[in-house]
């Protein structure tokens, strides 16, 4: 498990990139970015929160965390990266805004996850 400090504001580009052995990781509320790739390939996270003052998620940020099994996506995120959730196999359930509605295709979400709109 990996707790970021409260003085990040943005968790960069692939700054979690391949962590195999990360199962869990609690994101401060002062994080408002979320960057691309920043934790693909995590194949073992099965655990992550987002903080409510998250408003972007970059491409791929989520992108083959193959143990996530699902995610709740906070109403103050307005733009979401393609594909930022594609071969998450084990996502089975996810919340996100209603504004993501007609572009939920672009994130990759897995064809047997229950989609939420909030």
């Amino acid at each position: 498990q990996i707790s970021i400090p409260s003085s990040v504001t943005q968790i960069g580009d692939s700054a979690f990139s391949s962590c195999s052995s990360l199962t869990q990781i609690s994101i401060p509320s002062s994080v408002t970015q979320i960057g691309n790739n920043a934790f693909s390939g995590c194949s073992s996270l099965t655990q992550i929160s987002i903080p409510s003052f998250v408003t972007q998620i970059g491409k791929y940020a989520f992108s083959g965390c193959s143990s996530l099994t699902q995610i709740s996506i906070p109403s103050s995120v307005t733009q979401i990266g393609d594909s930022a959730f594609s071969e998450c196999s084990s996502l089975t359930q996810i919340s996100i805004p209603s504004i993501f509605k007609s572009s939920i295709r672009k994130y990759s979400i897995e064809a047997n996850a229950i989609v939420e709109f909030i």
